[in-house]
């Protein structure tokens, strides 16, 4: 069983995760205004694109109507578009996540069975191999005619025959 963690522990790792939580909120420019999103559109802006595909669409078309109705571009919806940005307390929870200790004493565990899977599994591939070179040796032999080497046999008291 595990024991619980210490509050030196706890105000340790509260205290690691605030800072990994600044440096990421700094390395995604998230510090200063608009903290990490995108400039919010105004009406000004939207009257700018209405206005810049109108202009395209009379450049194109020069006054023409395919359809023959007269569609008005400035019922044309923009597309709407919003990234919510940094999130500091996401970023702090999936920190204190990752490193409690707890979650760390388990993942040792994982990995440690792992490890011994991938050695079981190596050891067998290893006798795979040894059988594999052993089959074509023999294999080899066989297609030479010769399975075994020379044999000798006793003919009698004096004398004996090479095979």
């Amino acid at each position: 069983s595990i024991p619980p963690p210490t509050m030196d522990d706890l105000t340790r790792l509260l205290y690691t995760g605030l800072c990994d939580t600044m440096n990421a909120a700094k390395a995604a420019e998230s510090l200063l205004p608009p903290y990490g999103r995108p400039k919010p559109l105004t009406i000004e802006d939207i009257e700018e694109k209405i206005n810049e595909s109108s202009d395209d669409e009379s450049s194109d078309g020069e006054g023409e109507d395919d359809d023959g109705e007269g569609e008005d571009s400035s019922d044309e919806e923009i597309e709407f578009e919003y990234k919510y940005g940094f999130n500091p307390l996401v970023h702090l929870g999936m920190y204190l996540k990752r490193n409690n200790p707890r979650n760390i004493k388990i993942r040792a565990a994982q990995r440690k069975e792992a490890q011994e899977f991938l050695r079981k599994r190596s050891g067998h591939s290893l006798r795979q191999m040894e059988t594999a070179e052993e089959i074509r040796e023999l294999s080899s032999k066989m297609m030479t005619g010769l399975t075994l080497g020379p044999a000798v046999t006793v003919g009698g008291s004096g004398s004996a025959k090479i095979w």
